[in-house]
């Protein structure tokens, strides 16, 4: 149980069901697997929820609070995966250099959206998709904390205005391409 307890604490970053094998698989490498008594994983998922918990900073409440820094701003393979953090307007952008790159060399461009799935204090999380020679992939991952449908940054009626969140904007600033919709009535909510 203690190996299981350090395994999660060593990585925070890494799925609790992940650490769970490491720990399981470091034992049956060392021949101790077959004699000692495994827990199942589904009766120690608390326990080793709990013991995260004390390495992973709490949920900020208001997007003033949230901070994305160290390990917790790149990849599990350590590369750069937030782009741009903005409290004021509550403007989350996640991609690495790689999707960067990649979303520069598409020819069609896909945005996706959903008010129902966002982690807190966010409202809106959504993904702009790219379609190149490969099949379609997701490039960036936007985390946004708009609260009127019309005030979205999918609504064309906010690209003039400089004092109303745009997250194409912002887009456009990190990747060095123009994302305006081809049917600007087709994002309008208005």
């Amino acid at each position: 149980m203690h190996r299981l307890k350090e395994a999660v604490r060593e990585d925070a970053t890494r799925p609790i069901k992940r650490a769970f094998d490491a720990v399981v698989r470091g034992r049956h490498q060392q021949g101790g697997g077959d004699r000692e008594p495994l827990p199942e994983f589904h009766s120690v998922r608390t326990l080793m929820q709990r013991a995260r918990s004390t390495v992973v900073p709490p949920i900020p409440q208001v997007c003033a609070d949230v901070r994305i820094e160290g390990e917790w701003a790149n990849t599990w393979l350590q590369e750069r995966f937030l782009l741009y953090l903005d409290n004021d307007w509550g403007v989350a952008v996640f991609a690495t250099d790689e999707n960067m790159q990649r979303l520069q060399r598409c020819h069609d461009v896909y945005i996706n959206g959903t008010f129902r799935t966002c982690p807190s204090p966010y409202t809106q999380f959504f993904t702009i998709h790219g379609n190149s020679s490969l099949p379609t992939w997701v490039q960036i991952f936007v985390l946004t904390a708009f609260r009127k449908r019309q005030c979205q940054p999918l609504s064309v009626a906010a690209a003039g205005n400089p004092h109303q969140p745009n997250t194409f904007s912002v887009v456009d600033r990190l990747s060095g391409r123009s994302y305006r919709p081809a049917n600007p009535k087709l994002f309008s909510q208005e």
